[in-house]
């Protein structure tokens, strides 16, 4: 069990993920889709290495920053 009883926090980066791509679907603008991969990929990342919730936000943010830039160059 963890902090918050019987829920872990990986389900919770993909369902945020997944949220964020279905919002990118409906509201296109090409900028949330990198957000979501970004969730994905911590919650992911978070299944398979027993990391702490303080280092999953600072990993999704990190991830976010350089999920972006790398996209907007992509896009170019």
């Amino acid at each position: 069990m963890d902090t918050f009883g019987n829920f872990d926090p990986q389900w919770g980066w993909l369902a945020i993920g997944l949220l964020l791509a279905i919002a990118e679907m409906a509201i296109p603008g090409v900028f949330l889709i990198w957000l979501a991969g970004a969730a994905i990929l911590t919650g992911l990342l978070a299944w398979v290495l027993p990391i702490g919730i303080p280092l999953q936000i600072g990993l999704f943010a990190v991830l976010a920053i350089v999920s972006v830039f790398v996209g907007r160059n992509y896009l170019r």
